[in-house]
């Protein structure tokens, strides 16, 4: 079982979620000009219902998709 934790909702508070119960994601890109890097608006969709929102500079992007992936499609062959 793997969790992972996150800033989430409008007071930022830290969330544990456990990755196996996550069904989907939603990612919007916030453009933030020349001079700053692009943060990510991220809502996660859990079995229950559930719909957590964060955001993510690209670093914590990478982590999170690796995490998910790694769950969702061990190998190339489950494709």
């Amino acid at each position: 079982m793997k969790y992972y934790k996150l800033n989430t909702g409008a007071l930022m508070g830290l969330t544990t979620i456990k990755i196996d119960d996550v069904s989907a994601y939603t990612i919007s890109v916030q453009k933030e000009g020349m001079l700053r890097a692009d943060t990510y608006n991220i809502e996660i969709h859990m079995n229950s219902g559930t719909i957590f929102t964060t955001n993510m500079d690209e670093a914590k992007l990478l982590q999170w998709e690796e995490l998910f992936f790694l769950r969702r499609f061990p190998n190339d062959e489950e494709e």
